[in-house]
């Protein structure tokens, strides 16, 4: 029996493009019937989504070599996520990227914390399907020394 990812897409044009992926293949980056972008924006903002996302990613339960697409999708979107600065975000959002950040500075995994923290911008043409910062922007860098400091304070919180 064979498994598929069902990926929906909603792109900004209102047009809704269903993909299926071979679950546990290396579906190339280069086979997509749209490009990598269609995947990546908007920024998903369904917080039980971005949290499946991350659990996968840290638990190894998706990795690159198994799904790029999805893997490079689930980075973009946990990146977006962990790095957005909504004002109008709820508590509860707020706490989510806040704990979301903190564990994925404590990976013990230095590759995928490299992913999650670097992410640039998706790009098919690389093995991963995106580009990474090779250092973090002055604003990312201000954000994660500030939370870091606090983890070092208090301790990781539990949300």
């Amino acid at each position: 029996m064979i498994w598929f990812h069902v990926i929906i897409i909603h792109a900004p044009c209102g047009c809704i493009y269903i993909t299926t992926l071979p679950l546990n293949t290396s579906f190339p980056l280069s086979q997509l019937p749209v490009s990598l972008e269609c995947y990546t924006v908007p920024p998903e903002d369904n917080l039980a989504l971005l949290q499946l996302y991350f659990r996968t990613l840290a638990t190894g339960a998706l990795r690159p070599h198994w799904c790029p697409v999805l893997y490079a999708v689930a980075v973009a979107h946990v990146n977006s996520f962990i790095f957005s600065q909504d004002p109008q975000s709820s508590d509860e959002v707020k706490a989510a990227r806040r704990s979301m950040l903190q564990k994925t500075w404590l990976l013990a995994d230095e590759g995928l914390r490299q992913h999650l923290l670097h992410y640039k911008l998706p790009n098919s043409t690389l093995p991963e399907g995106f580009e990474l910062y090779s250092q973090l922007p002055p604003l990312r860098q201000h954000y994660l020394q500030r939370l870091t400091s606090t983890v070092l304070q208090n301790g990781v919180s539990e949300t």
